[in-house]
């Protein structure tokens, strides 16, 4: 269910997520991502006309990208140190987690 609030978490998370993802040098899953920041930002914008729409659509989105095999879901950070490996992949499934969070009550 959409509430501007609501959105409002879920693009701080996203950008969180953004942030890992170029932290990490990883270019491929970041278009995605920006996709979906930018329709969540219209989806909080006071001038949009339509923001439910934008947040189901970045849900939507996400719910593609992010299910399957071969989808985002296979993601994770790679450090040869085994306990930094383990260290940011937590922090990167954090996230992960407080988005699913999120998109399973839309």
């Amino acid at each position: 269910m959409y509430n501007k609030t609501l959105s409002e978490e879920l693009l701080n998370e996203f950008k969180k997520l953004r942030c890992i993802l170029i932290s990490e040098k990883e270019n491929n899953w970041i278009r995605g991502i920006d996709s979906i920041i930018e329709k969540l930002e219209w989806s909080v914008n006071d001038k949009c006309d339509d923001p439910v729409f934008f947040f189901h659509s970045s849900c939507d989105t996400w719910k593609m990208m992010d299910k399957g095999n071969n989808s985002f879901s296979d993601y994770y950070i790679w450090r040869d140190d085994f306990d930094e490996r383990v260290r940011l992949n937590k922090i990167y499934q954090n996230v992960k987690g407080k988005i699913w969070d999120i998109v399973n009550n839309d």
